[in-house]
């Protein structure tokens, strides 16, 4: 005889997955990834390795329009500081597409976020603002600052979610970030490297 799971177990585990299933902007996370949180994905290495480390990151949940996630995280816990998606395109009006209807879907997800709409010749962009997060979109074309990928194509869209600036959330990252970049500073040389200097 087959033993099956009460159906009381069953709606108890929706109940405690919900809030990972319904996690979004408003509670600082993007595609599958949550400011604040640790990177912890292993064997992961940076590909930029300055005073945050740029990590491509493996299991992003995400629009298959976009090709790759990466997070922006702190040099020794990996504590994601801004979470970006992009996309490059071949065509300038097909990267005009996608950033028109990735704009649409979220001005309608968060229209009560403050919003604001910025363009030049080589870039357009929209920008909107809880009272904790940056929430942005943009294209650009190619230029001085932005060359084609490695695949030859020059029109790159990216969305990303960070701190809004000036908030406590942001000033606690980045003296967290000042932190770890001494800390690891100081790791850098032993004892015997130093001996005599």
């Amino acid at each position: 005889m087959q033993k099956t799971w009460p159906p009381i177990a069953f709606l108890l585990s929706l109940l405690l997955a919900a809030p990972n299933l319904y996690a979004d902007a408003n509670d600082g996370d993007l595609f599958g990834y949550d400011l604040g949180a640790t990177y912890d994905e292993p064997d992961n290495k940076p590909l930029d390795d300055g005073r945050l480390v740029l990590l491509a990151t493996r299991s992003p949940v995400k629009p298959s329009t976009i090709e790759t996630v990466y997070v922006l995280a702190t040099p020794v816990s990996r504590t994601i500081g801004k979470i970006a998606g992009e996309t490059w395109f071949a065509d300038g009006e097909d990267a005009l597409v996608a950033y028109e209807r990735f704009r649409a879907i979220l001005r309608e997800k968060y229209g009560d976020w403050e919003s604001q709409e910025r363009s030049d010749v080589h870039f357009q962009g929209s920008s909107m603002t809880s009272e904790e997060y940056s929430l942005g979109i943009q294209v650009s074309g190619p230029h001085r600052d932005n060359p084609p990928n490695s695949n030859g194509r020059p029109f790159q869209m990216v969305i990303s979610l960070g701190y809004r600036p000036s908030t406590a959330a942001a000033a606690d990252f980045e003296q967290l970030a000042d932190q770890e970049v001494q800390q690891a500073a100081a790791g850098k040389f032993s004892e015997d490297d130093q001996r005599g200097l």
